[in-house]
This record gives C-alpha cells, structure tokens and sequence, in this order.
C-alpha cells in the first residue's frame, strides 16, 4: 500500500487487509487454484468428436460450448461449487490470523466461544456449530440436486 501511495497507483492506495473487503482476494487466491484441479478431469468429458461434429453441423464455438459443453460439465462445475463454498465456509485459520475478531465470521465466533479469554459459551459455541452444520447441509443438498438433474439429463 505504502508503494501504491508513492507512485500515486490509487486503486491500491486505500486497501484495507484486515476488512471483509479485504479478505476477497485471499479467499480467491486459495479458491481459484483449488477450483481448476476440481474441474481440469471434467473436461476429458467433452469429447473432441463432438466438437468435430457440430463444426460439420456449422455450429459455432459459443453455441456448441452453452448446447453441448457446459451441459456436459454442469455436474461436476455443481460439485466443484460445493466443494468451494464448503471451503470457503468453513475456513477458520486465514481469517483469524488476519482479522482476528474484527469480524464476525461464524468458524471465528464458534471457536470464540470455546477458547473465550473472557467467558467461555459452550452451549452457544454448540448452537452455532448446529447452525453451520445446517447450512453447510442445506447448501451440498441443494448442489446436488441440481447435480443430479443434470447428470440425469445426460444419460
């Protein structure tokens, strides 16, 4: 940030690490990578005769990718998204070390009420973790319904 200031690069001038902004990039640091070598093996699914055979159809790059290819790769682009939302909820040691309590984040304020240097909460610290439970649940459920509505359709 100190070197944004000094040679007047703005955008960077005002970043603030230790925020909820701040956090985004890190979450897609880790995110990114982790989502490619979930997604890489899915697309030895789109065979190349199929993409031979809608050229001979005349059917251009961006039709035969949202008609053939995404269709193809919807299931596992739903697992990969479950997978990472999974992650992403479920991190507790990125967040910690950079905003500590700063902001409330639900791995954060579950671990609080165990370890609390103040008053420790189980039965609170037990209620939240039901509750992430609940949505991590509720999220990979949903998932792969979808999931499952594609990979029927396939077949």
């Amino acid at each position: 940030m100190l070197i944004s200031q000094k040679i007047g690069f703005s955008p960077l001038a005002g970043y603030d690490l230790y925020s909820l902004k701040g956090m985004f990039p890190i979450y897609l640091y880790f995110q990114i990578p982790t989502g490619t070598l979930l997604l890489i093996p899915a697309f030895g699914k789109v065979k190349k005769e199929w993409r031979e055979a809608a050229i001979l159809m005349n059917c251009g790059a961006l039709r035969f990718w949202f008609r053939i290819g995404i269709p193809v790769l919807m299931p596992a682009i739903m697992g990969t998204t479950g997978m990472l939302f999974a992650n992403a909820l479920t991190a507790y040691t990125t967040p910690y070390l950079l905003v500590n309590d700063s902001i409330a984040l639900l791995p954060i304020k579950i671990a609080d009420m165990f370890v609390g240097d103040i008053k420790q909460r189980p039965g609170l610290g037990s209620a939240l973790s039901i509750v992430l439970l609940a949505l991590m649940l509720a999220v990979l459920g949903i998932t792969n319904l979808v999931k499952r509505k594609f990979e029927k359709g396939q077949n």
